[in-house]
């Protein structure tokens, strides 16, 4: 054993090694620093509201959000078991497009 340990030291290697840092990275450094910066898909399109909802952002009612502004291209999400989901800030953009005669 001790010739083994002579041998060691006659490498180079100390008895006591210290973990190494490859390429200096700190666990900090891994992943998103700021995930609050990056935007979220939610953000883009604005909340999920209902067709009620809808109708009293607008001013309509129900019956004349499906039967006349949907036909017109009024922004919506059909969901797998048939309920209407529209999101807050594509209505509000689908308005100002409409008032501005774009189609």
């Amino acid at each position: 054993m001790k010739g083994r340990r002579s041998v060691l030291r006659e490498s180079g290697f100390a008895s006591d090694r210290k973990p190494q840092n490859s390429l200096d990275f700190q666990p900090a450094s891994l992943g998103q620093r700021c995930p609050q910066d990056c935007p979220q898909p939610e953000d883009a399109m604005g909340a999920p509201i209902s067709i009620g909802e809808v109708a009293r952002l607008i001013g309509y009612s129900e019956w004349s959000v499906r039967q006349t502004l949907m036909p017109r291209g009024l922004p919506y999400f059909r969901s797998g078991r048939g309920k209407l989901i529209f999101f807050t800030n594509q209505i509000v953009g689908w308005i100002k497009d409409q008032q501005k005669g774009v189609l």
